[in-house]
């Protein structure tokens, strides 16, 4: 059905974020890009809601360090934003906070 997470999308979801990892880490922008999608899809279909976050996270990371589009200016931190939620666990919540500050410096918005 459509929607439903398949049996194995947690563990499917790990080796995407692990694969989105690899290629930011190879300066592979659009692969990177590619895997931590299908991970937080993966991860927020079986109700991983840690995994999912950290996808989001390295997805915004890599679109302010990956290439100098960045560079001066901000980037859409949305996904980052819709984890600051209450009810989210407090790791997330701090890691989302330290990602919005580096985004800032990055921006030069300080």
């Amino acid at each position: 059905m459509p929607g439903e997470a398949p049996p194995d999308a947690s563990a499917r979801a790990l080796l995407e974020e692990r694969a989105g990892i690899a290629c930011f880490r190879d300066f592979d922008g659009p692969g990177c890009a590619a895997h931590l999608r299908r991970a937080a899809d993966l991860a927020g279909a079986a109700g991983d809601a840690v995994t999912a976050a950290r996808a989001a996270l390295w997805l915004v990371r890599r679109s302010f360090t990956a290439g100098t589009e960045a560079i001066g200016r901000s980037v859409d931190v949305g996904p980052v934003e819709a984890l600051l939620v209450p009810g989210s666990p407090a790791e997330v919540r701090a890691q989302a906070h330290g990602l919005l500050a580096e985004v800032a410096f990055q921006a030069n918005d300080l």
